[in-house]
């Protein structure tokens, strides 16, 4: 019924959506009772960047989340083509190999 490709398409949407979920949640969490330093404070600007992401992810716009859809194949590719190494070989370049 899906291919390989849609279902691991979607196996990796859904894990970074949990991601950020998670770590956005960890992070609201973590520094819920922060010493605030006034009203520039650099924490509460990250707490409220995370409420809104978390509002963002639960209102299910796609306008919203279309970047991600942009980033996902960059970051899926840019480790695998650091990782590939060509098997070069004498024989695959033609060299006799005699004593």
């Amino acid at each position: 019924m899906y291919t390989r490709k849609q279902r691991m398409c979607a196996f990796f949407t859904c894990t970074i959506f949990i991601m950020v979920i998670l770590f956005s949640t960890l992070f609201i969490v973590k520094e819920a009772d922060h010493e605030c330093t006034g009203k520039d404070c650099p924490v509460c600007a990250c707490i409220h960047q995370a409420e809104q992401i978390l509002k963002q992810l639960g209102t299910g716009k796609t306008e919203s989340a279309a970047w991600i859809l942009v980033l996902i194949p960059f970051a899926l590719v840019i480790p695998c083509v650091l990782l590939f190494i060509p098997c070069v070989t004498l024989q695959n370049w033609k060299v006799r190999l005699d004593n």
